[in-house]
């Protein structure tokens, strides 16, 4: 007997194009009749579908098992661990910040120790240049 494309897309688990697509390029073998219309054998269409159709394994997946109570309970203790480890991580990013702001004081610091040593410094260089002892000061020696 022979089949629509719409009839032959449905046996071959296709859409109407795919088969129609076929028809038009040569791989399907089908009769064109005189109204414009397809017909496409039975055999033509297990010939076309044996040798362009792969077909996914029919066979269903098995269900995925229900999670059972230690499942659950294993996972309400990971929640746990990750809240933890969250405020751990919460507290660790205050300290850290604490400590940047530490660090910038102690460099500010540092900054205006070096500042005072130079004019320490320079105040030691001026004084060594000028004439040594009591007598030289005073008699301009």
């Amino acid at each position: 007997m022979p089949l629509s494309p719409a009839k032959a897309a449905t046996v071959a688990g296709v859409s109407r194009s795919v088969v129609s697509k076929a028809l038009a390029s040569g791989r399907l073998v089908g009769v064109k009749r005189n109204n414009g219309h397809w017909s496409i054998t039975e055999k033509d269409l297990a010939d076309w579908m044996g040798n362009t159709i792969s077909r996914a394994d029919s066979t269903p997946a098995a269900p995925e098992p229900h999670p059972k109570r230690s499942d659950l309970a294993e996972l309400e203790t990971l929640r746990e661990e990750l809240k933890t480890a969250t405020a751990a991580g919460q507290e660790a990013r205050e300290g850290l910040a604490a400590a940047n702001a530490r660090l910038e004081a102690l460099k500010e610091v540092i900054s205006n120790l070096k500042a005072d040593r130079d004019a320490w410094q320079a105040q030691a260089k001026t004084r060594a240049t000028r004439p040594g002892g009591f007598f030289a000061r005073i008699f301009g020696r």
